[in-house]
Parts: C-alpha cells; sequence; structure tokens
C-alpha cells in the first residue's frame, strides 16, 4: 500500500523537477501480516546490481518510455521478472537519470511469493542468476549464498 495519500503526486512531481529522469527509487517498510513494522529499507546511493543491491521492487518506478524501450518484464521469469526488469533499467539508465528519494512511498506486507517457501527462494535465486547472465553479467556463487541466507534471515528474525 501506498504510504501516504500524495505518493503518486510526490513521483510525478520528481519526474516533472527531473525532466531528463527514467527511474524514481524509494525506500519501503516491510510489514508483518498484522500492521506491525518488521523492517525498513531506505536508499542511500545507487550501487552496481553485482555488489548485491537492488531497490525492492515496490519502490521502483520508471517512464513508460523506459519501460517500452525494454519490452516490459520478461514472463519467463515466474518470480525474479521484477529483479530483471530493474536490473535492465538500471544498466541502460545514467545515474544522472535516477531520482532517488531518501523517504519511502510503499508499505510492503511480508508474505510474498518469492518468500512463500524454501523452493520459491531457490528458485527466485536462479531466475535471478538467469537474469544476470541474460543481460551479460556474472555472479559469483558467494553472491547467491548472500542473498539466501539474507531473504531467511530476514524472514525468521
Amino acid at each position: 500500500e501506498f504510504s501516504s495519500h500524495d505518493v503518486i503526486f510526490k513521483i510525478k512531481e520528481a519526474f516533472n523537477r527531473n525532466i531528463g529522469s527514467k527511474i524514481f527509487v524509494s525506500g519501503v517498510d516491510y510489514l508483518e501480516t498484522n500492521g506491525s513494522l518488521s523492517r525498513s529499507w531506505r536508499l542511500e546511493s545507487v550501487q552496481p546490481f553485482e555488489l548485491g543491491w537492488h531497490p525492492p521492487h515496490p519502490g521502483f518506478y520508471a517512464r513508460r518510455s523506459l519501460l517500452t524501450r525494454l519490452g516490459g518484464f520478461n514472463e519467463e521469469f515466474r518470480i525474479a521478472a521484477d529483479f530483471d526488469l530493474m536490473l535492465r533499467s538500471f544498466e541502460v539508465t545514467e545515474i544522472n537519470e535516477i531520482v532517488v528519494d531518501h523517504g519511502k512511498v510503499v508499505n510492503m506486507y511480508l508474505g510474498g511469493v518469492s518468500n512463500a517457501s524454501v523452493r520459491n527462494v531457490l528458485k527466485g535465486n536462479s531466475e535471478i542468476r538467469r537474469s544476470f547472465a541474460n543481460n551479460g553479467k556474472q555472479v559469483t556463487i558467494i553472491y547467491t549464498i548472500k542473498r539466501i541466507a539474507k531473504k531467511f534471515l530476514d524472514r525468521w528474525q
């Protein structure tokens, strides 16, 4: 859910103030099913995805022209289609074309498909590795181990 009633306006205004921008990215609060705060993710700076950084998908917004150019979601990825779209988006976007919001725009309830089971966590990570390969990027097995460990730690803290 949006974190306030004016989130769409805030994103629109950010794009309008930064005419050449292609991406808006902001923070997300993760909520338990009862509404209590589990953890927060805030954007400090944009980093390479290969280092393990990427924004949560609900905090990622892009201009239609960019999404059209990229062909939208790659439906070959059942769990990591959002990751793949963000990876491709950041790959073709210059740093000065990214609007960074240090606050948050979304409250995201825990329990999505990617975390629904151990099998889904492993499948999602396999898809992420394929996304990197499809985009000419290599990641080490350490990257994957760290991602999987973080998923489990975040879920069962």
